[in-house]
């Protein structure tokens, strides 16, 4: 009997009662919320035992190649005998998986699942783009408010090392944001790039409404998600290999991810701007309450709270980057189309600010938002540290024994370096 294409209960039942089990046990394969899963039925469907969470696409992989059939009588007869034997935990019944050859014959790399599952860090990541590859990305970002995170955005078009796989808009108004977002992409030529609107559909005017203009999201030629959380899971789920999830905004987005789908961080890293460790704004020896962090506090406790890799650039680093005198002019001048529409931008940002016409800016803002884009390829320049961070309710990130381990880049080795990097990463 064929592995049933509707994957409810009753026909994954059915399917392995045709095994020849026991009525009052049966192995079972079923979906849930896009994700394929290996679960033990007892008494009747429904009645979880055991639940085994599996990329679906590692899933149909294996019952797509006809030498992996026997791998699926194999696990369906070891799990139905692990649970006529009342070994009815997880780790038994991984045990009775071993013990029944399963995994000597390679069935759980085959189907992408394991007992522990290993974060995805960055020291992977970095070397996958060391050896000239790219790796795939999802920009989280609230773009339209501070103008850094246009700045970001640009720099991430510009990072060949990057895949960008999908742009949502974070912090509620994702239609101004998704507007935004998407005529940006137009302008760079990349509109193989999603974009998503996040949680918060509403079209309030923000700084960049003057650019923004008329522009009409439902022309965007590429593909528009209404659902922006949805299509984060979705993009990380149906991702072959672990996604870099870059957030620089407060991860209102990220919080539902996980509401909705904890699974994610098994195959997805985190790195963000957020929080400030030892130093607050401007280089202040007090610690403050970050803005992406005082936001919504619980939206990044979620984010602690998940099982991936987490690495962020607080106050400490990304709050001293300025780009003045002649690097400055380098990007001002430059004939880029890209540059030239975060110059406009820029304009257009300080004007609404000011409420005025203003001559042309010398200097940059601060550009907080563009130390997470260099952090996913590359942390050369910066001291790491690995803290044990809590969230506060009040928006600090505070060093807490009893917090959870996060990778901060809490000094720079050299800042000016950085600051040549960002400059010909822009213009280039």
């Amino acid at each position: 009997m064929p592995v049933p294409r509707d994957f409810n209960h009753p026909s994954a039942w059915e399917w392995h009662q045709s095994y020849g089990q026991p009525p009052v046990v049966a192995p079972g394969i079923c979906a849930d919320a896009g994700q394929i899963r290996i679960v033990v039925f007892v008494n009747e469907p429904g009645d979880n035992l055991i639940d085994l969470p599996i990329h679906a696409a590692c899933f149909l992989h294996v019952c797509g190649n006809t030498e992996n059939v026997g791998f699926l009588g194999d696990l369906v007869r070891i799990l139905g005998v692990a649970t006529m034997s009342n070994q009815l935990s997880r780790r038994s019944v991984l045990g009775a998986l071993a013990a029944g050859g399963f995994l000597a014959h390679g069935g759980f790399a085959r189907f992408g699942i394991a007992e522990a599952h290993q974060p995805f860090t960055a020291a992977q990541a970095l070397e996958k783009i060391k050896a000239g590859r790219k790796i795939p990305v999802i920009l989280d970002t609230d773009i339209g408010d501070d103008i850094d995170d246009t700045w970001a955005l640009v720099l991430l078009l510009k990072s060949r090392q990057l895949d960008v796989r999908l742009v949502v808009g974070d912090n509620r108004n994702a239609l101004y944001r998704g507007k935004l977002i998407a005529k940006l992409l137009e302008v760079a030529g990349r509109t193989d790039i999603p974009v998503g609107l996040g949680v918060g559909l509403e079209d309030r005017p923000g700084r960049q409404s003057p650019w923004i203009g008329d522009y009409d999201l439902k022309k965007y030629p590429g593909k528009v998600h209404e659902d922006g959380v949805q299509a984060i899971i979705d993009t990380i789920r149906s991702s072959p290999e672990p996604v870099t999830l870059i957030c620089i905004g407060p991860v209102q987005n990220i919080a539902e991810v996980l509401k909705r789908a904890p699974d994610v961080a098994q195959n997805a890293r985190f790195v963000g701007m957020h929080g400030s460790v030892y130093k607050g704004y401007g280089g202040s020896k007090e610690i403050s309450a970050e803005y992406n962090v005082k936001v919504d506090p619980k939206a990044l406790q979620a984010v602690f709270a998940a099982s991936w890799e987490v690495t962020i650039t607080p106050l400490d680093t990304c709050g001293l980057v300025h780009l003045t005198g002649e690097k400055f002019r380098k990007v001002y001048e430059s004939s880029d189309k890209l540059v030239r529409a975060v110059m406009d931008n820029y304009q257009v940002w300080r004007e609404t600010q000011a409420k005025k016409q203003l001559p042309p800016p010398e200097r940059s803002s601060t550009l907080f938002d563009t130390v997470a884009i260099y952090l996913a390829q590359s942390e050369e320049l910066t001291e790491m540290e690995t803290l044990s961070l809590t969230v506060t309710d009040d928006g600090f990130t505070r060093i807490d024994p009893n917090g959870r381990p996060v990778r901060a880049a809490v000094r720079w080795k050299d800042l000016g370096a950085y600051e040549d990097w960002l400059v010909e990463h822009l213009i280039s």
